[in-house]
């Protein structure tokens, strides 16, 4: 995963998305990651290790996948006391336009997100995320 923002190329769509989810602009950031070539890899990106919440916290993102014909997919993951579990997966193409996201985390545990992203085996595409936010989380006192 790499930080850019938009527009990506002067072929807009093709290599990246048009705008990001903060601004609905060319002004904002997002992470993105391109397939040129690179057919099967994996990139992941993690959180910090984050504390344990109270019950009601919703962690939310937005994502964007697009010419991934081939089966590229995008996997989170919240590890819990070492315990790596799936909470999202999104494969194949999702058109060039962004799509929300929201995942409960588990109250009373410490816990770290993993964002995957693993490339189809064509030889174009992109996966973008931005804006991954905590919704109504305040932290549990041990």
């Amino acid at each position: 995963w790499v930080r850019d923002q938009p527009p990506s190329s002067m072929y807009i769509g093709a290599n990246g998305p048009a705008n990001d989810t903060t601004f609905n602009n060319a002004t904002g950031h997002f992470m993105i990651v391109r397939g040129y070539n690179r057919a099967n890899n994996v990139a992941s990106m993690s959180s910090p290790h984050m504390p344990a919440v109270r019950k009601g916290c919703k962690l939310q993102f937005n994502y964007q996948m697009t010419g991934f014909y081939d089966g590229g997919t995008i996997n989170v993951y919240l590890t819990l006391h070492g315990v790596k579990i799936s909470y999202f997966t999104v494969t194949g193409d999702q058109n060039a336009t962004w799509h929300s996201a929201t995942i409960k985390v588990p109250y009373g545990w410490s816990w770290v997100m993993t964002v995957e992203g693993i490339l189809g085996s064509g030889y174009s595409g992109y996966m973008a995320i931005d804006d991954i936010t905590l919704v109504g989380c305040t932290s549990r006192k041990t």
